[in-house]
């Protein structure tokens, strides 16, 4: 057996979740206590400040140490590829009822409201359909897979009991991935777990989804770049923000080309190819980092102006759309603070 054979056998073996939790919080020279640590598949950084109520070092601590335990305990629920999570139980219950903790219930029940008010282009049942693609090899899943696959694919199979607490697929082959909104829940719940430990002054970054509490230490607002779909590591804009959310979602994510086609990872419930569309990057700013994950994929869908009507007409909405030709686009209550960068 090769020695990287080995190293692969020994990664295995690591309890994750013990290793997350040996993570402690760690000084930052801008005054902030910070904490940085993986889950959900993506890298989530916390930095908490004295704020207004002059927190100790200590307090902070442990306002990060509650929000990291909170965070491992999504990691272990809400996981698809885990086969303990309480999703992957959900998966293989073969259209049986599964009794859900509190929040993997609320999430999958809050999830049915997005998919209805994106008009079914966002499903959370499409998890018969996204391991079919592998964007890291530039593989195209066949008609006929994806054609199987989408017969399973509906998020109004999905059945709530609220008395129980319950939840079933009543497709006993459909999949649940809430990968296109977990992150946005997530992010909600560890900035309110910071609150409720007295923090009035902290920024939660959940690889791309950023949401901010309160102003900045010197009572100033937060200031958020925009990436550049067509140079995602440069800004296109910057946003001051205050206690807000911030999703950006990009064709740059995840894609390939292949035979001259490019594919991206924003899937079509309808016939499971990436969407068309002429939105390179939209970016929402909201309350709620579950709206800005919720939505981010009706506006891909709903392309630049369709995208923006949507935003207009939710009140409790705001957005940059960015279309392929870099051109920059946004809603009316961010046009007199976005700042716009030039990077030709």
């Amino acid at each position: 057996m090769s020695q990287q054979t080995n190293v692969a056998d020994l990664l295995k073996n690591i309890d994750m979740d013990a290793l997350v939790r040996i993570m402690k919080p760690s000084a930052t020279p801008d005054g902030a206590r910070q904490l940085i640590l993986p889950v959900y598949n993506t890298q989530v950084s916390l930095k908490a400040f004295p704020g207004s109520k002059h927190l100790t070092d200590a307090q902070l601590d442990e306002a990060l140490i509650a929000a990291r335990d909170l965070a491992i305990e999504f990691e272990m629920k809400l996981s698809r590829t885990r086969a303990d999570s309480e999703v992957t139980r959900l998966n293989d219950a073969r259209g049986e009822w599964v009794e859900l903790s509190e929040r993997t219930y609320d999430l999958i029940e809050k999830s049915r409201s997005y998919c209805e008010a994106s008009g079914g282009v966002f499903d959370v049942t499409m998890g018969s359909v996204t391991p079919l693609w592998d964007f890291h090899n530039a593989v195209v899943p066949s008609r006929e897979a994806l054609d199987d696959a989408l017969k399973h694919v509906g998020w109004k199979m999905i059945e709530c009991d609220p008395q129980r607490r319950a939840v079933r697929l009543t497709d006993p082959v459909a999949r649940l991935d809430l990968g296109g909104i977990a992150k946005g829940y997530i992010a909600d719940a560890l900035a309110g777990e910071l609150v409720a430990h007295g923090c009035d002054c902290a920024f939660v970054n959940l690889g791309g989804n950023v949401l901010t509490v309160g102003s900045r230490p010197d009572g100033t607002p937060w200031r958020i770049g925009v990436r550049d779909p067509k140079a995602p590591s440069k800004m296109r804009a910057v946003l001051p923000v205050v206690g807000k959310s911030i999703v950006t979602s990009g064709l740059y994510e995840r894609n390939f080309t292949k035979d001259g086609v490019f594919y991206h990872h924003i899937l079509n419930p309808e016939d499971g190819m990436p969407v068309k569309t002429d939105v390179g990057g939209a970016t929402i700013v909201s309350d709620l980092s579950l709206d800005g994950d919720g939505f981010s994929t009706t506006l891909f869908a709903l392309g630049v102006e369709g995208a923006l009507a949507f935003l207009e007409e939710h009140p409790n909405l705001e957005g940059i759309i960015i279309d392929k030709d870099d051109a920059v686009h946004v809603t009316s209550g961010l046009a007199k603070s976005i700042q716009l960068v030039d990077n030709k």
